[in-house]
C-alpha cells in the first residue's frame, strides 16, 4: 500500500510540475508576442503620424495650387474667362472682390 501512495504522490507531483512548468512557458511565449506587438504598435503610430503630416500638407491651399499649375487644367467657373490661377485664389480669399485685386497688382 505505501508503494501505491508514493507513485500517486509522484505522479500528482509530476503533474504539477508539469502543468507548473507549461504555466511558465506560456507567460513567457505571451510576454514576448506582447513586447512585439508594442514595438508594432509604436511603429504603426509613428507611421499613422507620418501619413497625417502628409496629409496636412497635401491639403494645404499653396500644395493644391502647385499639383493644379503642374497639371495645366483649367478650372474656371462656367461663362467666366480664364484667369490666372493664383488671382482666382486671391479672389476668393478677399470675397470675390475683382477691386480689391486689380488694386494688389
Amino acid at each position: 500500500m505505501a508503494i501505491v501512495r508514493i507513485v500517486i504522490l509522484l505522479s500528482i507531483t509530476l503533474g504539477m510540475a508539469m502543468a507548473v512548468l507549461w504555466h511558465a512557458r506560456q507567460t513567457v511565449s505571451i510576454g514576448y508576442r506582447v513586447t512585439e506587438l508594442e514595438k508594432k504598435k509604436a511603429t504603426t503610430e509613428e507611421r499613422n503620424r507620418v501619413l497625417e503630416d502628409e496629409i496636412s500638407a497635401l491639403k494645404s491651399p499653396d500644395n493644391i495650387l502647385k499639383s493644379l499649375d503642374k497639371m495645366e487644367l483649367e478650372l474656371v467657373p462656367p461663362g467666366e474667362k480664364k484667369r490666372d490661377l493664383a488671382n482666382l485664389v486671391v479672389e476668393q480669399r478677399n470675397g470675390g472682390n475683382k477691386n480689391e485685386n486689380k488694386n494688389a497688382r
